[in-house]
């Protein structure tokens, strides 16, 4: 993604938004086409949230005709604390899961609103991935792609929310009704935590911080 060419639809417009979340202000970055967009897509960073390496991203997106909405993960944490990568990594526990997917939702809302678009997709890296299988269980998106997000939360992590849900149902099934992922994984699913196998691909797990740009 971070290579992706831009598309045919070359007149993009980037704007920074600032988006009222249900208790704090999110900061975000709206990119669209000049045209009627084809559809919409919520993007999640990695840990280090917004920067130029995801407008730029949310901008090439907004060239095959994709209404954008990026939104900054650690809008619920003060602005002077979030400011490195170690102030970051160190307040991950203090995210809640029913403000992380808030945000994403209301990034939907502007691009259902504003753009005018009937389907919504959410997109994440590292860290955004691992809320993007979250929020795919959400029932909120039509289709959920995760680039390296975690399937379950690692031992000894606190999670302040619904357990992550696992990739039993993500991905072609084997002769035994079972997918790769859900036949190497040790978590347990459960019927709250499964992911429908039709809206959600997990191109890998491999962990990552992300780029610093």
């Amino acid at each position: 993604m971070g290579h992706l060419k831009e598309g045919r639809e070359l007149d993009v417009s980037v704007e920074p938004r600032t988006l009222r979340g249900e208790v704090f202000d999110i900061p975000a970055v709206h990119a669209r086409p000049d045209g009627m967009p084809r559809a919409g897509v919520v993007l999640h960073p990695d840990m280090g949230g917004l920067r130029p390496l995801f407008d730029d991203m949310a901008r090439r997106i907004a060239t095959y005709g994709l209404a954008v909405c990026a939104v900054e993960p650690f809008a619920a944490i003060p602005e002077d604390e979030r400011v490195t990568i170690e102030q970051r990594i160190g307040h991950v526990k203090d995210l809640e899961d029913r403000y992380q997917l808030d945000m994403l939702s209301v990034a939907a809302d502007l691009l259902v609103v504003e753009d005018g678009v009937s389907r919504v997709c959410v997109l994440g890296f590292c860290m955004g991935g691992y809320y993007t299988f979250k929020a795919a269980a959400a029932d909120r998106f039509d289709a959920a792609v995760a680039f390296y997000g975690m399937l379950r939360t690692p031992d000894g992590r606190p999670t302040r929310g619904r357990p992550p849900p696992t990739s039993k149902r993500c991905g072609p099934r084997g002769p035994d009704g079972t997918t790769a992922r859900s036949r190497s994984s040790k978590a347990p699913t459960t019927a709250s935590s499964t992911i429908p196998s039709a809206r959600c691909t997990a191109p890998t797990t491999r962990p990552c911080c992300g780029s610093a740009r």
